[in-house]
């Protein structure tokens, strides 16, 4: 069974979508809403890291088994690893040229592609 449900848009957006006629619009919307119902779902079920911590207790981990970082280490490590990251998957600079590293991985060993 379904409901109707009114949505009120700016003029504008309604003369942009009169351009795309062959797109169900309500189909759109309908799935829009769908995943932002799934987000905030999702949203719900993440363990902050105190409930983490306590789980890990709850299991028989030492809490001085349980290292906890300080934002800036942190920010450090996600930053390094972010870099790295890139580094490794999107471009490799050979000749003043940017080539994808995808189409080098069959053409290059992997440890000359990974320097620091």
């Amino acid at each position: 069974m379904s409901v109707n449900f009114t949505v009120r848009i700016p003029k504008e957006l309604a003369a942009k979508m009169r351009k795309y006629k062959e797109i169900n619009w309500s189909e759109v919307v309908r799935k829009s809403i769908e995943r932002y119902i799934m987000e905030l779902e999702e949203a719900k079920s993440i363990e902050t890291p105190y409930e983490v911590i306590e789980r890990l207790k709850e299991i028989g981990v030492r809490e001085e088994d349980i290292i906890e970082y300080s934002e800036t280490i942190e920010e450090r490590y996600h930053r390094d690893m972010v870099k790295k990251e890139w580094q490794r998957n999107y471009v490799f600079e050979i000749s003043e040229h940017l080539v994808p590293l995808r189409s080098l991985k069959s053409t290059i060993p992997y440890t000359s592609i990974m320097r620091d």
